[in-house]
């Protein structure tokens, strides 16, 4: 019961298969990676100067880009060792503790923390926002990046998709890739995280629908079947007062 909920919250996930993060290159090489970076970009812009927190950071992309944007600090949360250790050969000026946010113990405030699929591998995510209303400083933002509800479990390409449903909002989902690829993650509706942010001072300002970019669908030409369709969606966040 609820095999893929254990699996998406197992924060050791990334260590027991071979993703291949090493195989997608540096940076925005990686097509998925442009993809999100074109919405994040313009809040990016903000950075210089602040405080910068990157919950479930990978290897370390956005770090390396943040450190760019000329910020203060820039701090990577990343329970796989794996993705440290590439992290490691790939952005070796990039700071990445090895836990889960669970876990992190703070040694400072953030002016921004960014979390890109990573609230879907989180069984509790009331404790993330619970957390982030003391990690953020006072008109702080959380950015983060969660799959559309509905197109998560839409039949596309050659995917196996499993699914699980947890209750009316919330479902697991085991996505297998024909390359071997598989992933395990949880889908929320946004109005779960909306409720949880305003029960923590966290109110939710921007809402925006990620359909598929012009660039995006040149490297991954599949994705022009879905060009007028919301694969994920950049929630914005503010700490109120």
């Amino acid at each position: 019961m609820n095999r893929i909920f254990t699996l998406a919250t197992d924060p050791k996930q990334y260590d027991k298969q071979l993703r291949g993060w090493m195989k997608v290159g540096q940076g925005l090489n990686s097509p998925s990676r442009s993809y999100y970076w074109e919405f994040i970009a313009p809040f990016a812009q903000k950075w210089s100067g602040k405080n910068i927190l990157d919950i479930g950071s990978g290897t370390g992309w956005l770090l390396d880009l943040a450190s760019k944007a000329g910020v203060k600090s820039a701090i990577g949360i990343e329970p796989s060792s794996n993705n440290i250790s590439a992290g490691k050969k790939l952005y070796p000026n990039v700071t990445q503790i090895c836990t889960t946010f669970e876990r992190y113990i703070p040694d400072r405030q953030f002016n921004c923390a960014v979390a890109i699929f990573t609230l879907t591998n989180i069984a509790d995510p009331a404790l993330v926002f619970a957390r982030l209303s003391n990690l953020l400083y006072k008109k702080g933002e959380f950015l983060t990046i969660v799959p559309d509800y509905d197109f998560y479990k839409q039949p596309r390409w050659d995917y196996k998709i499993e699914i699980e449903s947890l209750n009316d909002s919330e479902y697991s989902a085991l996505v297998t890739k024909p390359d071997g690829m598989v992933t395990a993650d949880i889908i929320r509706e946004i109005k779960v995280y909306e409720s949880l942010a305003k029960k923590n001072h966290l109110k939710l300002i921007q809402d925006i629908p990620m359909k598929p970019t012009k660039t995006v669908m040149t490297k991954i030409p599949k994705y022009k079947e879905f060009g007028n369709t919301a694969m994920t969606h950049l929630l914005r966040f503010v700490r109120e007062d």
